[in-house]
């Protein structure tokens, strides 16, 4: 089943499975030292992972080869060990030199702890190097690095220069030309994580892209992180405004609770002015039938004051009080 998955991913990816490894049993959980801890214990016995030996020495020993091919060694495994702590690296960089090549690399940490693996391979340069035009070339193409606050567009056309200058000396093949600036790129510039990964899987899959290629590769990879970026910023927009709703409806709701609680008092309070009202009403009533006047004939009923003058000048008998009256 793992030889299968192995050979499967070869074939998908291009490779030769002989020069593949499968390492299992790695959590999807563990960080990233911790993997790079696990890869490296697998690794560490293939010899292959370890720098090639190098002396300095006028004759080179048994094994050794030219400082120019050592050189463009040693930068290929400091690429492979990019992850690797820096102490790390610049041990592993120390244990393979001996003889003079040695001595100048000890004298110079002695007098800087601090020196990169980069800078110990600078100063190997500078002492072992040729100094002719074609290893210049390949130095100054070899330790271009991007720049604080320089844009990735600016770090490529200026690489691109160097590599051109490289490839006129003979120091570069242009046949290698895209394998060597994807190269430099993973290594030297400040990539994003897809961008990163997509360039990485190109080169791998053995079609690097030309300058025209990688910058247009530069620009797709940006829009479209661009455009994840945008549509993140909308979703959290929209989760703010419908935090924001929900809070004011929260804090709407005892309002409308109390008006509802206050419109049944409303109520009950205009049916008891109601309630008043009738009996008032009642009692005036009541009290109009028992003096025997309708309550709705008792403004009309009242005498008018030609009526009452009129009752004060009645003649004695009118009123039957004479004595025909009596009789």
């Amino acid at each position: 089943m793992t030889l299968a998955m192995l050979r499967d991913w070869c074939r998908w990816m291009g490779v030769n499975e002989q020069h593949c490894l499968l390492l299992v049993g790695i959590p999807d959980d563990c960080e990233e030292d911790e993997f790079q801890e696990a890869v490296w214990t697998a690794l560490r016995p293939l010899g292959r992972y370890r720098l090639r030996p190098f002396s300095g020495r006028e004759e080179p020993g048994p094994g050794e080869e030219p400082f120019e091919g050592w050189l463009d060694h040693a930068y290929d495994m400091l690429y492979l060990w990019r992850h690797v702590p820096e102490r790390e690296r610049r041990r592993r960089l120390v244990e393979c030199l001996s003889g003079p090549a040695l001595d100048i690399l000890c004298g110079l940490l002695a007098e800087d702890p601090s020196l990169t693996a980069q800078d110990c391979l600078v100063a190997l340069m500078q002492v072992f190097g040729a100094q002719d035009a074609l290893m210049t070339a390949q130095f100054k193409f070899l330790t271009c690095t991007q720049q604080p606050g320089e844009s990735l567009f600016a770090y490529v056309m200026r690489q691109e220069g160097l590599l051109q200058a490289a490839t006129e000396k003979g120091a570069v093949h242009p046949a290698m030309a895209d394998q060597v600036r994807a190269r430099q790129l993973l290594m030297r510039a400040h990539l994003s994580p897809m961008l990163y990964n997509r360039l990485r899987r190109m080169r791998m899959e053995g079609r690097p892209p030309g300058l025209l290629g990688l910058l247009q590769l530069i620009q797709e990879t940006e829009a479209l992180e661009a455009a994840q970026a945008r549509q993140v910023l909308s979703h959290m927009e929209e989760g703010a405004d419908r935090g924001g709703g929900a809070l004011a409806a929260a804090q709407a709701a005892p309002v409308d609770e109390d008006v509802t609680q206050a419109a049944p008092a409303a109520e009950e309070a205009s049916e008891a002015v109601h309630d008043a009202e009738d009996t008032a009403e009642a009692a005036a009533g009541t009290s109009a039938a028992a003096e025997g006047i309708p309550v709705t004939q008792e403004v009309e009923s009242a005498p008018t004051p030609a009526q009452v003058g009129g009752a004060s000048g009645a003649h004695p008998e009118d009123a039957g009080c004479g004595p025909s009256g009596l009789a």
